[in-house]
């Protein structure tokens, strides 16, 4: 998440694979520090899916926030949980 943040991803983003528009990257840091386990708990597997895509890929590739969100989206559906 930090990296996320640090790297420069618009926080539009992070709200797009959070579908909240809400959601801030420091509420996301704090809530994940809070109770770690609770990531792995019913939609947040999903969120916490398309993050760790996005930001290993961002590392990995160095592809665009914009275009990983899609594809960490299409790939990590809810329904699909």
């Amino acid at each position: 998440m930090k990296y996320l943040r640090d790297q420069g991803m618009d926080v539009a983003l992070l709200r797009k694979m959070h579908q909240s528009n809400t959601e801030t990257f420091g509420a996301a840091i704090s809530y994940r520090h809070g109770n770690p386990y609770r990531v792995f708990n019913g939609p947040n597997i999903t969120y916490h899916r398309r993050l760790l895509f996005v930001a290993a890929e961002h590392w990995r590739t160095g592809t665009g926030f914009q275009e990983l969100t899609e594809a960490a989206i299409e790939r990590f559906d809810v329904s699909a949980r």
